[in-house]
């Protein structure tokens, strides 16, 4: 007859089994899919082992829980930036060669001073607004919006791209 204990020990011998078994197989390969173009001013969504950490040119990445996440580049990025995965024993690197931009100088001559040099007043909203700006920009959301897509604003000529 069996006794409780009889049980539970082969219970537990049977776990600490699968346990080993499992420690022992390999891991699953490391997976990375990118939606977008590696460009300056470019925007990219990409997806990887969900509980990896990402960097981009050594600057941590937040994920959601899939393994999703968002990247861009700046108007004047690098050529060369370098995309790296890491997950439990594996990493992946992988190198981006970012497409350089050519953009549109927009210039207004002959414009009053008192455009092109703000008085104090003038000078003190911008750096509240600038100051609004960054503090937007340096939070984080755990919001998934951008699997929506994006839309132009509008349709026609872009006045002042990134503040020319």
């Amino acid at each position: 007859m069996w006794h409780r204990a009889h049980i539970v020990i082969l219970f537990v011998f049977g776990l600490s089994i699968g346990v080993v078994c499992s420690a022992n197989q390999p891991s699953a390969a490391l997976e990375l899919t990118i939606e977008g173009e590696p460009v300056q001013g470019g925007l990219l969504i990409a997806r990887t082992t969900p509980g990896a950490v990402v960097h981009l040119d050594e600057r941590p990445l937040k994920l959601d829980a899939e393994g999703r996440f968002v990247f861009g580049f700046g108007r004047d990025a690098a050529t060369d930036s370098l995309l790296i995965i890491q997950h439990k024993d594996q990493q992946i690197d992988y190198p981006l060669s970012v497409r350089q931009r050519d953009y549109q100088v927009q210039r207004i001559d002959g414009l009053p001073s008192k455009m092109v040099s703000p008085d104090q007043k003038a000078l003190e909203r911008i750096r509240r607004e600038n100051r609004q700006i960054a503090q937007v920009r340096a939070g984080y959301t755990e919001s998934d919006a951008f699997r929506a897509g994006f839309i132009l604003p509008a349709e026609g000529p872009i006045s002042g791209v990134y503040g020319s």
